[in-house]
């Protein structure tokens, strides 16, 4: 007992000392943030002096002691002079606590902008970081104040920042002074779609940069160029802070957070920061406008499940429900009544192609049996009625009636038949469904006989395709899910699912000529693919393995070597040779070159080898928008 009101005592007694020391120096106990509410909790302040170093271990242990022997909740919190450091280990999570309390901040009062005159859209989105933030030093950045300033040059001696960040739908990149508390930072700030990369337009966009909850903003409205702002900010208090960008589109609020931004006293703290500086080795600089110009894209290299696959060739076919084979009904010569009636040619249903013409012929003439069977119809029809007409006086018999109506009813079947397929100048061919002339084995004056095949009238919109694979698979057939589709004059491919494909079967048994298994695919026809021609195809069997890989557009071919281009910084790629392995068609495994989380070029990569062979720009050259 004596032991616990001893150290009860101790415990008080520093905590006064502590207290009066407080206010001797005169310095403010705690700043609040907005918006957050504070218990009524007794709070121990650890103070420094200059000179004086934070011992974290004694001051937890006089916080525990409090708390064992006063049932209090205490709180410790460091306050320092200027010129005093102090290293703190949970940086981290009070960073993103302070975003935490920004964004609440920032959700509560946006419903009023600048002189609160703007109304917060309903659709709010707050985006998140999904990339680790990069903030690069650089002593000879481009000089992009060009845009707005006559100056052609850059001082080597002035320090910029470059920042790139992403949030899930834009990509940030900018160029900024050091921030300090003695005067304002510009910011060129580089906003790109990660869509479609392109770059952003006609949005409202509020910086602001926040301080241990002191909070300085700059609102634009109007861009430099297409996706370029700029912004100038002159930060309250030094120390660690947060950039945020809230961007306002006709399509919803977007916000991106950037922790991890110092704030100097002055000017020459800036000039001794020891920040990264981007590797310039074997790269090439290739600027946002000149992206946003042509097919460009990025991706972030990642370890994804990477099926097993089987290639082959395929041989197109037009797929038998949709088209149709058209023969002659009768021997005869070819009589073509269009000169235009050619393979290709688009044909609706009923349209008249041809006539096949036996008038010409001395045996089986169907000129001949045409006008043969009218004449057997006339005569039928006519004795017909003149036998009905004696039945009414029973003057002729039951029998010769019957007899008279089934001579009728024989003509007029022959006659009605020829009638509908042959006229004196001979069978009529016409087109039975809409579609395409394919196929077309006959030529004018041709004689043909009665079941001939003509030609082929396809619909063209759905492609069998025909491949073989070797023996060694044939346990993995069933175990094909979906196969992606290349074809080898363009390089497009097109996985299963976008052209609406299925698996028709696969053979059981061999070809009798080739010795390998059947398979086949039922895809819809696009512009890309031509019946009759052939396709690479990639099976894809289910695996468990996940690999790195990236899109083969992201690879470049020089001589047998494949490289890629990573991303240092959105206006800077490094050319890197990497090591393939499998390929679905889509993506190729990377075995070395490359780790997660690079970004590499997923689609341009051809542009920035032309710009890097031509020589055109120079990483340290500067540019002007």
């Amino acid at each position: 007992m004596n032991y616990r009101i001893y150290l009860m005592v101790a415990t008080m007694l520093i905590f006064v000392a502590c207290k009066n020391n407080s206010s001797q120096n005169n310095t403010t106990e705690h700043e609040h943030v907005a918006g957050v509410t504070h218990d009524h909790e007794q709070t121990n302040v650890h103070q420094h002096k200059e000179g004086e170093e934070c011992n974290h271990d004694q001051a937890e242990k006089h916080t525990h002691a409090a708390e064992e022997n006063h049932k209090h909740d205490h709180k410790s919190e460091h306050q320092h002079q200027k010129g005093e450091e102090c290293n703190h280990e949970h940086a981290e999570e009070q960073a993103h606590q302070a975003i935490e309390s920004h964004h609440h901040n920032h959700i509560n009062g946006h419903q009023h902008g600048e002189n609160g005159e703007h109304q917060k859209p309903q659709n709010q989105i707050i985006e998140r970081n999904p990339e680790k933030v990069l903030i690069l030093k650089s002593e000879a950045a481009h000089d992009h104040a060009a845009e707005t300033a006559n100056s052609g040059g850059h001082a080597h001696d002035e320090v910029k920042y470059q920042i790139t960040a992403y949030s899930n739908e834009f990509e940030l990149f900018a160029e900024t002074d050091p921030f300090s508390n003695e005067g304002s930072s510009s910011i060129l700030a580089h906003f790109t779609w990660l869509d479609d990369f392109s770059p952003l337009q006609n949005a409202r966009i509020k910086a602001e940069i926040n301080t241990n909850g002191q909070i300085s903003q700059d609102i634009q409205t109007q861009m430099l160029r297409p996706g370029i702002y700029r912004f100038n900010i002159q930060a309250k208090k030094a120390g660690d802070a947060i950039l945020s960008f809230h961007i306002e589109t006709k399509n919803g609020v977007y916000s991106m957070y950037i922790p991890e931004i110092k704030v100097f006293a002055d000017a020459h703290a800036a000039m001794h920061w020891d920040a990264p500086e981007a590797n310039t080795t074997n790269t090439t600089s290739f600027t946002k406008e000149q992206s946003w110009k042509v097919a460009f894209g990025t991706e972030r290299v990642g370890i994804q499940p990477f099926g097993k696959t089987i290639k082959t060739t395929a041989l197109t076919k037009p797929c038998v429900a949709g088209e149709a084979i058209i023969s002659s009904k009768s021997n005869g010569i070819v009589d073509l009544q269009s000169n235009h009636i050619t393979e290709g040619m688009q044909v609706k249903k009923g349209q008249k192609l041809f006539v096949i013409s036996g008038s010409d012929l001395a045996n089986d003439n169907s000129s001949v049996r045409y006008v043969e069977a009218k004449n057997n119809y006339e005569k039928a029809v006519s004795n017909f009625e003149r036998i009905m007409e004696l039945e009414k006086d029973k003057i002729v018999t039951s029998k010769e009636v019957l007899e008279a109506k089934n001579e009728f009813e024989n003509t007029k079947v022959i006659f009605d038949n020829l009638q509908a397929n042959f006229s004196l100048q001979g069978q009529s061919i016409t087109s039975p469904i809409d579609g395409y002339i394919n196929n077309l084995r006959v030529s004018n004056g041709e004689y043909v006989e009665a079941g001939y095949p003509l030609l082929a009238i396809t619909k063209n919109q759905r492609l069998i395709l025909n491949a073989d694979v070797q023996q060694k698979y044939a346990a993995i057939l069933p175990q094909i899910y979906t196969a992606n589709i290349k074809n080898i004059y363009n390089n497009n491919t097109y996985s299963l699912e976008e052209l609406n494909g299925h698996i028709l079967s696969y053979g059981k048994t061999t070809n009798s000529n080739n010795y390998l298994i059947p398979i086949s695919i039922e895809i819809d026809n696009t512009d890309d693919f031509v019946a009759g021609g052939f396709v690479e195809l990639y099976l894809k069997y289910q695996g468990n393995e996940s690999y790195l890989n990236v899109p083969n557009s992201a690879l470049l071919e020089e001589q047998g070597n494949f490289f890629v281009y990573v991303q240092v910084h959105p206006e800077l790629f490094e050319k890197r040779e990497v090591f393939i392995g499998a390929s679905d068609g889509e993506r190729t495994e990377i075995l070395k070159g490359l780790s997660a989380h690079e970004r590499i070029v997923s689609k341009g990569a051809i542009l920035i080898k032309l710009a890097q062979a031509t020589g055109g720009l120079d990483a340290h050259s500067g540019h002007v928008h």
